[in-house]
């Protein structure tokens, strides 16, 4: 259904907010958990958007040029993430480069929740979505795996 995959996505993006919430304020000796924590978070569920999800919509006349958008977003976060990832918990633009990935972030889950949202719902059946939600939570397992591996 539409709300399961909606809702599961929501969830995700409120916990990747509230890591990004609580990387912004930290000192550097909780930096590197945090950077740990976002990458549990963030990459499998971007992973799970693009195969998943976003490849269903991708060729409707009503979710095309949102779906573009949101691969490019995804695109510049998880450059902006391997960046962060890469560099010290004590450099001078660590913080900068935090508070612009959470910007692009919340940009990107705001115009998803209510946009794209709003135009799967009319153009794709219940009993699609349920496999749609299925096959997301499958990819998303499996990157997990793969992470942790």
């Amino acid at each position: 259904m539409h709300d399961k995959l909606f809702s599961r996505l929501h969830q995700e993006h409120q916990e990747v907010k509230q890591i990004m919430i609580r990387m912004m304020n930290s000192g550097t000796e909780k930096r590197g958990n945090l950077v740990n924590e976002l990458k549990t978070a963030l990459l499998p569920h971007m992973e799970g958007e693009e195969k998943v999800f976003y490849t269903e919509i991708m060729d409707k006349n009503e979710t095309h040029q949102i779906t573009l958008e949101a691969f490019l977003e995804h695109r510049v976060a998880r450059n902006l993430f391997n960046e962060l990832e890469n560099s010290r918990v004590d450099a001078d633009d660590w913080l900068a480069r935090t508070k612009v990935l959470k910007d692009i972030l919340e940009h990107h889950i705001e115009e998803e929740e209510s946009e794209m949202f709003e135009a799967t719902e009319k153009i794709i059946s219940h009993e699609k979505m349920d496999q749609i939600f299925k096959n997301y939570l499958q990819e998303e397992k499996g990157f997990k795996d793969r992470l942790a591996a």
